[in-house]
């Protein structure tokens, strides 16, 4: 049974891992590119009011700009995480311009 044990936990950890149960990320990469210092932390843990992001990285955009909107969008979870004021919306930035009558 102790043998199964040490095969059965790792499998379960793994599953929930993948189910997206935990929610930390582990940054593997040489410079730290994942990782929040000290300091951004503490800006993020001062914010008192709420605070929204506008990003305007919204819309049909090539696959280069595709992978800055995961990833801005990764950053923006990682700050609410920290502090649940902070908060964010992508804006397409044809569709804004429209909704004003800019055209």
């Amino acid at each position: 049974m102790k043998q199964n044990l040490k095969y059965i936990i790792p499998a379960i950890i793994l599953l929930l891992g993948i189910f997206g149960v935990f929610s930390h990320r582990f940054d593997l990469t040489k410079e730290k590119r994942y990782t929040l210092s000290d300091a951004t932390v503490e800006t993020l843990k001062s914010v008192k009011e709420p605070l929204t992001v506008e990003v305007y990285l919204e819309g049909d955009f090539p696959a280069s700009f595709k992978q800055l909107q995961n990833e801005t969008q990764f950053l923006l979870e990682e700050f609410r995480k920290i502090n649940p004021k902070i908060d964010y919306k992508f804006i397409d930035l044809a569709m804004d311009t429209l909704d004003q009558g800019y055209y």
